[in-house]
């Protein structure tokens, strides 16, 4: 048994160090920040001019030090995407045709995992700045197309709201998994950081391949993000 306890504590002893330096080359960071997205878009039918919409994002991310430069990071998530649209339909049928104009937001909401390989200048010992890129995976989790009409000058035309799911059976609704590029900077000032992200998608989530229409339609998201972070070392 004294035998067993000592070979225990050796090992300990021996293994101890290892996991300090293990650990040592570990940060972690709560991030949040401010979306500003939307989307590269094809179709073969008339919908409006697209636009930007605001969103947010709020994660933890963890990073490894490769070298004293050189990180690798990961972490996950919670992201909102999309795009605004806006147009105008003309009523057919009269000399001085109602007009009726509309505005469609697509609000879509991620679990997101970055993987990212970065490369960290340190100026000082409290001072930092770095640039990184990598891959992201996201899996739609909710939200919802919302169209706001209105046809100003006739009472008879009431204005409305068409509301569905995002990810739902709509016929224009879209696909869950995405997967792009992402490519940022980061200042960091001791426990510190602002950042900037942008986020190429390259899945086409609007396809329309398997839904009960003759249209087409490429969507791939696009999206900026500026964010304020926590380091916890």
């Amino acid at each position: 048994m004294k035998l067993i306890f000592r070979l225990t504590i050796l090992t300990a002893v021996g293994i101890f160090p290892l996991i300090l330096s293990a650990q040592s080359k570990f940060s972690y960071q709560a991030k949040v920040g401010f979306n500003y997205s939307t989307a590269f878009e094809t179709r073969d039918y008339i919908d409006g001019s697209l636009g930007h919409k605001p969103g947010y994002q709020a994660g933890v991310l963890a990073a490894y030090k490769i070298s004293k430069s050189f990180y690798l990071q990961s972490g996950l998530q919670f992201t909102t995407k999309g795009s605004k649209h806006e147009g105008a339909d003309v009523w057919i049928g009269s000399s001085t045709p109602p007009i009726t104009y509309w505005v469609r937001n697509t609000n879509l909401a991620y679990l997101q995992l970055p993987v990212k390989i970065g490369y960290r200048i340190h100026f000082n010992s409290d001072f930092s700045a770095a640039i990184n890129t990598g891959a992201y995976f996201s899996y739609g989790l909710g939200g919802n197309v919302v169209r706001k009409e209105r046809t100003p000058g006739y009472e008879n035309i009431p204005n409305r709201t068409i509301k569905y799911e995002s990810f739902g059976d709509e016929q224009f609704s879209f696909n869950r998994p995405d997967i792009g590029q992402s490519f940022g900077c980061e200042l960091a000032y001791k426990r510190y950081s602002i950042g900037f992200d942008y986020e190429l998608g390259y899945k086409n989530i609007g396809d329309l391949t398997f839904k009960e229409t003759t249209s087409t339609r490429v969507y791939k998201n696009r999206n900026m993000a500026f964010t304020i972070g926590y380091i916890f070392k």
